[in-house]
C-alpha cells in the first residue's frame, strides 16, 4: 500500500487569523508608495516630460531614496497579496474566490478609472503648462485642462485598439492582481486533478522550499530566478511600470507573478515567512551591498538608462541579473524586520492596513496638485515633502474615517458592514 503525501495546509487557511504582522507590512509599504510618489518630482534622474512636474529643486538624498523603494515596495505587495490570496482561496473555494477577487479588485477598478484619469490628465496638462511646455496641448496655451481631459475622457481617445493601449495610471496594480487570481481560479483545478493529483509535486516543492528558507542566504538563491525576467526590462531604472496597456508586458508580469506565487506557496507554510526575522540582520547588509553597487552603476548610465529602446551593453545584464537578487533580498529584509518588530496586535497598523485600500486607490491626484502647488516655491525639499506626503495621509485618512469605513464604500473595498445610523 502506498501512502501520498499531501501538501502541508496551514490550519490558518481555513480560519480567519488575522496576521498582524503582514498587517504592518501592508501598512508600512501602503506608506512608503505614497512617500515614494511624493519624492518624484523632485528626482533629479526623470526625464522632465515623464512627470507631470519637476520641482525646482532636487536632492540627492531622495535619488537614493527612489531607486531603492522601487527595488522592493511592488514585489512585497504582490508577495502579500499572494499569500493572502492562497488563504482566501482554502476558505471559500474557486468560485467564492474568484467573486471576491472580482468585487474587491475589478469593481473599484472599473470605478475609479474615470475619476483617476480625469484628475491625472488634468493635473498633467496644467502641470506641464506651468513648467511653459504646451506640448499636451498642441501649443495652445489659452486650452483649459479641465475641458481638454473632460472631452478625452467622453470621445474615447484614452484609447487605441490596436495594442490595447491605455492608461491605468497606478491603477495597474489592480490589473495585474486581477490577472493572477484569473490565472489561480483557470489553472489551479488543471494542476490539483490532472498535472498532480496526488500532490506529490507540490509537495516536493514545498519540501524543497522548507530547507532552502533555513539559510540565511536563501533570499538571494530565490532572487536568482527572479533575475530571469529582470534580462527583458527595457529600463535600468527596474522593474518597468507597466501602466500603459492592457497586454501585459512579459518582464514585469513574469516578475510580480513570481512574487504573487511566492507569497501563495509561502502561506501553506507561513512558519517559514516567520523565519525570516532570524536572518534579516545578515539580510540588511546583503541588500545594502548590493543596492549600493547597483545605484552607482545606475547612476552613471541614467542618462539612457532612463529611456526605453536604448543600445544595451553587456554589463547591462550583469546588472539586471543582480538587480533580481537585490530585489528579492531587499522584499525579504523587509518583511523579516516588520514581522520581527509587529508580531503582536497593533491598533494603528490594523487601522491603517484597513485604510490601505482607500488611500492606494486616490492618494496620486492629491499628491500631484500638491507638488505642482509647491513647484516654484523657495523652500527647502524637507518642508516640501513633509507637506505633500503628511497632508496627504491626513486628509486620506480624514476621508477614509468620515466618508469611507462606514459606508458602502468600505464594504466594497474591504468587507466591512457599514454600522445602521440611528434615528
Amino acid at each position: 500500500m502506498i501512502t501520498v503525501l499531501q501538501p502541508p495546509i496551514s490550519p490558518a487557511v481555513l480560519t480567519n487569523q488575522r496576521f498582524h504582522a503582514l498587517d504592518a507590512c501592508r501598512a508600512l509599504a501602503l506608506s512608503l508608495g505614497v512617500f515614494y510618489h511624493s519624492i518624484e518630482s523632485f528626482v533629479s534622474y526623470i526625464p522632465t516630460a515623464a512627470y507631470p512636474t519637476s520641482d525646482v529643486i532636487s536632492s540627492s538624498t531622495l535619488d537614493v531614496f527612489f531607486f531603492t523603494l522601487h527595488s522592493f515596495r511592488m514585489q512585497a505587495f504582490f508577495l502579500i497579496s499572494g499569500f493572502f490570496a492562497h488563504q482566501l482561496y482554502h476558505r471559500r473555494g474557486a468560485g467564492g474566490f474568484a467573486k471576491h477577487r472580482f468585487k474587491r479588485l475589478l469593481v473599484p477598478l472599473m470605478a475609479f478609472w474615470p475619476i483617476m484619469f480625469y484628475c491625472l490628465r488634468s493635473l498633467r496638462i496644467l502641470g506641464r503648462q506651468q513648467l511653459g511646455d504646451y506640448s499636451e496641448t498642441a501649443g495652445n496655451t489659452d486650452s483649459s485642462p479641465w475641458l481638454i481631459s473632460a472631452n478625452e475622457l467622453l470621445t474615447g481617445q484614452w484609447f487605441r485598439l490596436e495594442g490595447l493601449l491605455m492608461p491605468l495610471f497606478h491603477l495597474w496594480f489592480l490589473y495585474y492582481l486581477a490577472l493572477f487570481c484569473s490565472f489561480v481560479v483557470l489553472l489551479r483545478p488543471l494542476i490539483t486533478t490532472l498535472l498532480d493529483a496526488s500532490g506529490s509535486w507540490r509537495n516536493r516543492l514545498e519540501t524543497a522550499l522548507s530547507r532552502l528558507m533555513n539559510h540565511w542566504w536563501s533570499t538571494a538563491a530565490i532572487g536568482l530566478i527572479v533575475s530571469l525576467p529582470m534580462m527583458r526590462m527595457k529600463l535600468l531604472f527596474g522593474v518597468d511600470t507597466p501602466n500603459h496597456n492592457l497586454i501585459p508586458n512579459t518582464g514585469p508580469f513574469l516578475v510580480y507573478g513570481l512574487f504573487f506565487l511566492l507569497g501563495w506557496l509561502l502561506h501553506r507554510q507561513e512558519g517559514l515567512l516567520f523565519r525570516l526575522r532570524n536572518y534579516r540582520h545578515r539580510m540588511l547588509l546583503l541588500t545594502a551591498a548590493l543596492t549600493a553597487g547597483l545605484y552607482v552603476y545606475f547612476l552613471a548610465h541614467h542618462e539612457r538608462g532612463m529611456l526605453a529602446n536604448q543600445p544595451v551593453i553587456a554589463e547591462d545584464y550583469l546588472y539586471k541579473a543582480l538587480y533580481g537578487v537585490a530585489s528579492t533580498t531587499a522584499v525579504f529584509t523587509f518583511l523579516g524586520y516588520v514581522i520581527a518588530i509587529y508580531s503582536k496586535p497593533n491598533p494603528l497598523m490594523k487601522y491603517l492596513a484597513d485604510a490601505s485600500y482607500w488611500i492606494y486607490l486616490v492618494h496620486l491626484p492629491l499628491v500631484v496638485a500638491l507638488q505642482i502647488g509647491v513647484t516654484y516655491l523657495a523652500w527647502p525639499w524637507p518642508l516640501k515633502v513633509g507637506l505633500i506626503f503628511g497632508s496627504t495621509m491626513l486628509l486620506l485618512l480624514l476621508s477614509y474615517q468620515f466618508t469611507v469605513r462606514k459606508t458602502w464604500v468600505g464594504l466594497l473595498l474591504n468587507g466591512k458592514k457599514p454600522v445602521p445610523k440611528t434615528v
